[in-house]
């Protein structure tokens, strides 16, 4: 399977996951936890692929590459978002 199909796998599910384990948590449903474990792990798979992409892309510079790194640490999600639907086909543009 290749990276980019890893990614955009592992980035939706992580946030179907994240998402429904809240709603579940908010109606105290049991099994709400596993839903959010799940969600984590996939999250960290995804972050781990754009921490990659990002670190090996020619295209930004090293401030630009800190800053990414940054921002994947902090804000995981917010980052992750931006990062999936506006940044990453010029991150990884071949």
């Amino acid at each position: 399977m290749s990276r980019d199909k890893t990614f955009r796998i592992a980035f939706t599910s992580a946030v179907a996951f994240l998402l429904l384990g809240a709603s579940l948590k908010i109606m105290h449903v049991g099994g709400a936890n596993l839903f959010f474990v799940l969600g984590m792990l996939l999250s960290l798979v995804w972050t781990v692929i754009a921490l990659f992409e990002v670190n090996q892309s020619r295209w930004l510079t090293s401030t630009e590459k800190l800053l990414w790194t940054i921002g994947f640490i902090l804000f995981n999600t917010l980052t992750g978002l931006y990062y999936y639907f506006f940044r990453r086909s010029q991150v990884v543009r071949k």
